[in-house]
């Protein structure tokens, strides 16, 4: 090639085939330089060696693919830094010892080029080396969510222990991907897909940690690169399911592509129970290891206080051995193993299934089976309490890094006590069993289905590149139940609004939705056909409490009726005071300062998911008081676990009215959405809100979203409803035509979160006019006719749409310059 390629030569040629072979199908991908324009291509037999022999060519093409945006500085090593001889130039030398050993650029051993990069440990000091860089390749950089494929050749000698000779990054929790060499290595190809997460401490690495039994570690890297793949597809949205007796048919809303065209949906498969093509070795815990301590291929670990950790030949639920763990004083730990998907998979959908035995189990999220360690990760009920051997299965998208199947004695940062026996513990993949085109009707009629049997279906979307999204997963149980089961909202709890939801029951004609106070009917609903009903307000009354239940109806017969669960309907006053724009008396928190209107890192306040503008970011034990000076009549507030801080025992809310504890929450732990209290503080002089830990180590960050006081006298009650709005609309924007500027108007009949966009004819999006939490009323927003970064926009007809909770509405402006 006419100014070279990346590398040298002989990096640059197709397999090399030997002996009597047939056609023999061969393909070699290049990186053209800037300034290459003309390419050779060379047939060759032997290349500076003596070979003998014939060999016919045919058929050879070359074609030019995308730019592959592929970098590294100096990612040869064949560039010395000026101003530290001997050191690679562009890179970063980083080591957690003193002991840091030693980097330079070797010109005795390379892969490619004269030189390769050195990386070198002492004898006998453990820790780790390596040398870094932060930025990405041009001109896409670092993306946010984007997959990089990050590629070299690695060669070992000595290394010992620690992870070894790798990539490895911190943006996705120091992932090292499928390939760590130890012990003697020669040349070897490296490569690994990595997601980039925003975060200020991540970095590319080329990574050697040894133990403290080596002696001379070494590793030596060269022909590093760089490639960005692109940012993966969105999910499939709206998954459901419907059984007519026959067949199931799964429907999906069409997914957002990422950088690259959707290719298709992949529809799998798999039946409860099923443990076929189980990919966890040992699962039954019946192979010892090399010293017959504990079985094979499994490890435990705690944190904390060690727990107990023996292998059981009394108490199996199958075999002769099972495993088990016990905690006097509290904690958490595990019993696991990393499983990665079937060689060649680009990640798979799996069923997890084990057996569980308890006795005095309590604290915690209880006992599981799972994959990970942390409630980000595991989705299953915990047992508590004393239990036979109870059969436990849940479903998760396993990636092609792997994870953790673990037997969990409590989640991180708990603190569980008990003792917990575990056996038979598998992990089979879901069979894949249909591709559908994302261009035609985005359905799957799966006839090959049993009555009275329970499946399990996903669907993920894949794109050209060969990049897939996340899975949505659904349990499609066909046997009936006695009756319905309730989901949301929680018994018991405070709602602004009465949505109540349950789970699906498949095959079924409808449902009966019945809603009582006092025993007496007060509203119900026949023949739903969702899932899921919004009680009118009207038929409400504030700070009343109400019961609900359901019946499913098949065939004219209706059901065992449900639970019954309660819920007390609340309406948000229209004239209040944010305590975060308040002065308090009292400010103590428990780790770093906190914030007002920010999580206690810094970042929005985020619970399970739903943003709150405003409140106090704690983490617990912490305490806050003001002043009310029987200023105000009652207290309100949404409050839960921060999505910044996953694990933990929860964090337990307080209200303290002058001296008496008036409220006390239960443990609210991560993921759990936001409860609203309503707390009367009439007369009252000081106002005290605190957290409590829970007795746990950690991740206690949680908030008082949305807290307000407010006074009866301001709320004008007998006016509230002729000036509040009984719908939320987009009124329109006048002028319009405009020039320079317009004003948009709409109206909210409840506090939501809104969002107001502006768009060009093309969809583009142009600004962003608002994205903030609003109470009811009607709001008068301005625009200038300028885009994000104050540009003025030319004449033409805009789109303007509004977002307010589940509602969108859409409406044309025109600018005349």
């Amino acid at each position: 090639i006419d100014g070279d390629v990346q590398g040298n030569w002989w990096d640059n040629m197709t397999s090399r085939v030997y002996g009597d072979s047939d056609w023999t199908y061969v393909e070699l991908e290049i990186t053209t330089t800037e300034d290459a324009d003309t390419i050779e291509v060379h047939c060759k037999l032997g290349e500076g060696l003596k070979i003998t022999g014939t060999a016919w060519f045919d058929d050879i093409s070359l074609e030019e693919v995308e730019a592959v945006g592929q970098w590294f500085v100096n990612g040869d090593f064949e560039t010395e830094d000026p101003e530290s001889p001997g050191f690679p130039l562009g890179w970063e030398l980083e080591s957690n010892t003193d002991e840091l050993g030693t980097v330079n650029l070797d010109d005795a051993v390379y892969h490619g080029g004269s030189k390769s990069c050195r990386l070198y440990r002492p004898a006998n000091h453990g820790g780790e080396i390596m040398i870094k860089q932060t930025a990405g390749p041009e001109p896409y950089g670092l993306v946010d969510g984007a997959v990089y494929k990050f590629s070299g050749w690695i060669k070992t000698q000595g290394v010992t222990g620690g992870r070894g000779a790798c990539f490895i990054t911190a943006w996705d929790n120091h992932t090292i991907g499928n390939v760590s060499l130890h012990g003697d290595n020669d040349w070897t190809y490296v490569e690994e897909l990595i997601t980039y997460k925003e975060t200020d401490w991540g970095a590319w690495r080329c990574y050697l940690g040894v133990d403290s039994t080596a002696n001379e570690g070494i590793a030596w890297f060269d022909d590093i690169q760089l490639e960005f793949i692109g940012v993966p597809p969105e999910p499939p949205t709206d998954f459901t399911a419907e059984y007519d007796g026959t067949q199931i048919t799964l429907n999906w809303g069409a997914a957002t592509q990422g950088s690259n065209d959707i290719a298709y949906y992949l529809i799998r498969k798999i039946i409860q129970n099923d443990t076929t093509g189980n990919i966890k070795k040992n699962p039954g815990f019946e192979e010892p290891n090399e010293d017959f301590t504990f079985p094979d291929d499994w490890g435990y670990w705690s944190y904390g206080e060690q727990a107990n950790y023996a292998w059981d030949d009394q108490n199996p639920h199958s075999g002769s051995f099972c495993v088990s763990m016990d905690h006097a004083t509290g904690g958490w730990g595990m019993i696991y193993r990393r499983v990665y998907p079937p060689e060649g998979s680009t990640g798979c959908d799996v069923l997890i299934r084990g057996f569980i035995k308890t006795e005095d189990v309590s604290g915690g999220s209880g006992v599981h089976v799972d994959l990970g360690y942390t409630s980000a990760e595991v989705t299953s009920e915990g047992l508590f309490g004393t239990n036979d051997y109870t059969v436990v299965e849940n479903y998760h998208s396993l990636p092609p890094s792997g994870n953790y199947v673990s037997c969990l004695f409590g989640l991180a940062g708990e603190q569980v006590t008990g003792k917990a026996w575990f056996d038979d513990v598998t992990v089979t993949p879901f069979d894949s069993i249909a591709a559908v085109d994302p261009g035609g009707e985005l359905t799957y009629v799966d006839t090959d289905v049993v009555p009275d049997t329970t499946y399990y279906y996903s669907v993920r979307t894949v794109d050209t590149r060969g990049l897939y999204s996340e899975s949505v997963i659904k349990k499609i149980d066909l046997r009936l139940p006695k009756s319905v089961t309730l989901a949301s909202p929680r018994d018991g709890i405070r709602v602004l609004e009465a949505k109540l939801t349950w789970e699906q029951v498949m095959g079924v004609d409808g449902y009966y939705v019945k809603v009582q106070k006092s025993g007496v009917k007060v509203w119900e609903a026949d023949n739903v056909t969702e899932t899921s009903v919004i009680v009118p307000a009207e038929q409400l009354e504030e700070d009343s409490t109400y019961t609900w239940t359901v019946q499913y109806i098949k065939n004219g017969v209706y059901s065992d009726v449900s639970e019954e669960w309660s819920f007390i309907f609340t309406k948000w006053p229209t004239v209040y005071d944010y305590i975060s724009d308040m002065t308090e008396t009292y400010w103590q928190n428990g780790w770093g300062d906190g914030n007002k209107d920010l999580s206690n890192d810094g970042n929005p306040i985020l619970i399970a998911g739903v943003q709150y503008d405003k409140g106090l970011g704690m983490h617990a034990p912490s305490e806050v008081h003001y002043a009310l000076d029987g200023n105000y009549d009652y207290f309100m507030a949404f409050i839960g676990h921060d999505d910044e801080a996953n694990g933990g025992n929860g964090v337990i809310f307080k209200v303290v009215v002058d001296d008496d504890t008036v409220y006390e929450s239960r443990s609210m732990c991560w993921g759990e959405p936001a409860e609203l209290i309503k707390i009367q503080v009439t007369g009252a002089d000081t106002l005290r809100l605190l957290m409590d830990h829970n007795g746990d180590m950690g991740w206690d960050h949680a908030d008082w979203a949305d807290a307000i006081l407010y006074n009866l006298e301001s709320q004008g009650v007998e006016s509230q409803t002729a000036i509040l709005p009984t719908t939320t609309e987009l009124i329109g924007n006048y002028p319009n035509p405009f020039n320079p500027a317009t004003t948009i108007v709409f109206q909210l009949h409840k506090p939501a979160k809104v969002e107001l966009e502006v768009f060009n004819i093309l969809g583009q999006k142009v600004t962003t006019l608002v994205n903030k939490r609003y109470d009811a009323g009607v709001y008068r927003i301005k625009w200038d006719a300028t885009s994000y970064d104050g540009g003025r926009l030319t004449s033409g007809v805009y789109l303007y749409r509004l977002k307010a909770g589940k509602i969108t509405k859409v409406r044309k402006l025109l600018l005349l310059r």
